[in-house]
């Protein structure tokens, strides 16, 4: 009895092999007709078709960018004289456009110069140094980008 179900399942293995075999040739053999059957031009139209997908996509990213930009407002180097009674600076900021939306309002500032209450700077006149402000904003193309004001202190030459 065990010897006949042992046939029985090897007759059974078999045949399914034999199945798996004759539908994985079907299976080529349609692929390769398949193949052969489309036309040399169905392949140029697809070159073209991603030509000119890619093209478009170039174009569109060149028009979205067009007036994208990270500027400081205002000039961007101070002189000053150690002595000079004006020494107070009200900060205009910088313009930060990316990909046509207006991220000015995310820009963060750091800065070695005190700021009063009221948001003015207070550069430090009473010495010569090198101060500034750094302008940093987290955005799409600016990420690691940073703009800086430069306020230079200078001592003042014997005959001036």
């Amino acid at each position: 009895m065990s010897y006949q179900n042992d046939y029985r399942d090897e007759v059974t293995e078999y045949a399914k092999r034999r199945t798996k075999q004759r539908v994985k040739r079907k299976v080529r053999s349609k692929a390769k007709r398949t193949a052969k059957s489309i036309h040399a031009l169905s392949y140029v139209i697809w070159v073209l078709a991603l030509a000119v997908g890619v093209f478009a996509g170039i174009l569109a990213s060149k028009l979205m960018t067009a007036n994208d930009e990270f500027r400081v407002i205002g000039s961007k180097e101070y002189v000053l004289y150690v002595g000079d009674e004006n020494r107070y600076f009200r900060d205009q900021g910088v313009s930060v456009i990316d990909y046509g939306r207006d991220y000015s309002d995310k820009v963060t500032v750091s800065s070695n110069i005190e700021q009063e209450a009221d948001g003015a700077y207070r550069i430090d006149t009473t010495k010569p140094g090198r101060y500034y402000i750094e302008y940093r904003v987290n955005s799409p193309r600016y990420k690691n980008v940073s703009r800086i004001r430069t306020f230079t202190v200078l001592e003042r030459e014997a005959n001036e």
